[in-house]
């Protein structure tokens, strides 16, 4: 616990109050005194001899008076002296009080505020530290969101997609996206799939046309893994906010995806770490081979069936329901959207 001697308010507090107790053992006896006097000579010069007495009696009630104001603080003291040096200063208020003198507050006011000018010296060192922090995590994130924009660019124009390939076998079928049933085609070319995504945004939050420039990733991952273009679509809506969030931005993680990735990821929480990629095509690619094998085959790790209720069953913890209904309603109405731009 902390000595109560060492705090400056508190020990001001007690020099006054000897302050206040020497001033009363001075000043009340020397005007008892002045008053005794008084009454002597009165005593002496009057001839009424009731007078005298009388002031006899109050000169002895004033004498009285004056030793008891003298005498009593000073006895106090020295008891307290006593005690104090009896338990071997154990008690912290009569250590306190017994020691307590203006040199020591003084002596303590310099030491407060030596102790606060260190103090905020280590809030600015804390705020620099601070300030030095963010700017470099600002340079990590402008250096990856450079290399990601430069991968993606790569990707781009590496993977030369033909705007007319199609998702399945034939795309001459209804545009579809049913989310009791991931596997089936979604009978979209990649341009129509283009065209759907950009008249989704018609109107919508300017985030949507993030997926714009994937529209090849996700017709391809239906074709080479057999899940629905628009299912998987909405699910990295959902997860990344159009692509949006620091994770995506950074990692190319459009999923939240744990583990090992192509690449060293910057963004963490509290349960861990979360895996990298070279593009967000790459994690596309991988994210429907996971989710086909996985999820939507029977006899799969997480196989509950081949819906979206099916896959949040392992895929998800807490907020099932949420993450079924919000990517239902993206893909109804993107679906939707497909069958303006297809007339199918």
């Amino acid at each position: 616990m902390e000595n109560i001697c060492e705090s400056y308010s508190f020990l001001s507090v007690i020099v006054l109050v000897k302050y206040i107790i020497g001033l009363i053992q001075l000043i009340i006896p020397i005007l008892l005194i002045f008053f005794i006097s008084f009454d002597f000579i009165k005593a002496i010069v009057t001839n009424d001899e009731k007078l005298r007495a009388k002031a006899i009696s109050t000169s002895g009630k004033r004498i009285f008076y004056a030793v008891l104001f003298f005498v009593v603080p000073t006895i106090l003291s020295l008891l307290i002296g006593v005690l104090d040096n009896s338990t071997d200063s154990k008690n912290a208020f009569l250590s306190c009080y017994n020691n307590a003198s203006m040199e020591k507050v003084e002596s303590l006011k310099v030491q407060e505020k030596n102790l606060k000018e260190i103090e905020n010296q280590k809030i600015e060192v804390e705020r620099e530290k601070r300030r030095v922090e963010r700017e470099n995590n600002n340079k990590i994130r402008e250096e990856a969101e450079k290399k990601n924009k430069e991968n993606n660019q790569t990707s781009s124009s590496n993977t030369n997609v033909d705007p007319n390939l199609c998702s399945g076998d034939s795309c001459t079928g209804t545009a579809t996206f049913d989310p009791n049933d991931l596997t089936k085609p979604s009978n979209l070319t990649v341009s129509e799939l283009t065209l759907t995504i950009t008249k989704y945004a018609e109107g919508r939050d300017s985030r949507v046309k993030n997926f714009i420039p994937l529209a090849p990733a996700f017709i391809k991952a239906e074709k080479d893994h057999g899940i629905n273009a628009i299912g998987i679509m909405s699910i990295d809506a959902h997860e990344s906010g159009w692509a949006s969030e620091r994770l995506a931005r950074l990692c190319n993680n459009l999923g939240g995806y744990r583990g090992k990735g192509t690449r060293p990821c910057s963004v963490s929480n509290h349960e861990g770490g979360f895996s990298g990629y070279n593009s967000k095509e790459e994690f596309i690619d991988k994210q429907a081979s996971k989710l086909k094998t996985n999820y939507l085959t029977p006899g799969g790790k997480y196989f509950n069936g081949k819906g979206l209720s099916g896959i949040a069953q392992k895929y998800l913890t807490t907020g099932k329901d949420h993450w079924i209904n919000n990517i239902s309603k993206i893909g109804t109405t993107m679906a939707k959207k497909a069958k303006e731009v297809t007339g199918r």
